[in-house]
């Protein structure tokens, strides 16, 4: 199950939250948001050169069932408030 949030072009900003039925799949959803977090960068290097450094500054990480990828300007707080939203 994916939960996006994007802003799309104009923006880096973007929080994906994908959940996995099975823990084992943990590596390789994250790995996803990894090769997306790339693909972006890539993108927006042509068309928004200064986003480029959100999204290097952006997380990928797993906690429990959940890989999680956050791009924004404060992503080690929306990070700490999924944690508290999932009971870490």
């Amino acid at each position: 199950t994916l939960f996006p949030y994007t802003t799309l072009f104009r923006s880096a900003d973007e929080i994906a939250v994908v959940a996995v039925k099975d823990e084992n799949d943990i590596d390789e959803a994250k790995q996803s948001l990894e090769t997306h977090r790339q693909n972006r960068r890539k993108l927006l290097d042509q068309y928004e050169p200064e986003e480029v450094k959100r999204i290097d500054d952006g997380l990928v990480f797993a906690k429990d069932q959940y890989a999680v990828l956050i791009i924004c300007d404060d992503a080690s707080a929306v990070k700490a408030a999924f944690e508290k939203a999932i009971g870490q």
